[in-house]
């Protein structure tokens, strides 16, 4: 489902549609992520309420995170085009300067999840750095570096290895002080 998505195969929107009411999640996650590929921004309220619905499993949310970063650019090119067709507005470059953050109910997106990070009774903790993973937002290393401390060290764990896949330099003398932590 996810190749034909990443295609650009848009014969098969409709079926990626149902595909988002089956009953298992490997399906409609790759039915998320097919969509978002094909630039299908009428699908961002289903991602919204589904990344911070207490009831998702970690792959819903996960894969809610990156089709929501794969829209991102479709998104842009939408307020773009919208104000092209504005004579007054249509020399402004946004996609050079634009930039936005998802919001949830009014709370910004990545907020929430750094928050989760130290709310150990949060629906959404665990899963929280892999979602910030997905999103790809820099703004929220400070966060994951202060939970490789956390008291729970599957959730630190997880979040040393987002930093990994972040790159982030600055975290290393936080992963040296968790190493002399743990006795290594």
């Amino acid at each position: 489902m996810l190749a034909l998505g990443k295609l650009g195969n848009r014969s098969k929107i409709d079926f990626f549609r149902k595909a988002m009411n089956a009953e298992k999640p490997i399906l409609i996650a790759s039915a998320y992520l097919a969509l978002a590929h094909l630039g299908e921004v009428n699908i961002l309220p289903t991602l919204l309420e589904k990344i911070k619905a207490p009831e998702s499993s970690t792959l819903i949310r996960t894969k809610s995170a990156e089709a929501l970063t794969i829209l991102k650019p479709h998104l842009l090119k939408l307020v773009q085009d919208n104000f092209k067709q504005d004579e007054n507005l249509g020399d402004i470059s946004l996609l050079d300067s634009l930039q936005f953050s998802y919001q949830v109910n009014g709370s910004n997106l990545i907020l929430i999840f750094t928050q989760a990070l130290t709310d150990s009774k949060s629906p959404l903790n665990q899963d929280a750095p892999l979602v910030l993973n997905e999103l790809k937002e820099r703004i929220a290393l400070p966060a994951l570096r202060e939970a490789l401390f956390a008291e729970n060290p599957e959730l630190a764990a997880t979040a040393a290895y987002v930093l990994g896949e972040f790159k982030d330099e600055d975290a290393f003398s936080y992963l040296v002080k968790v190493f002399e932590q743990y006795g290594i």
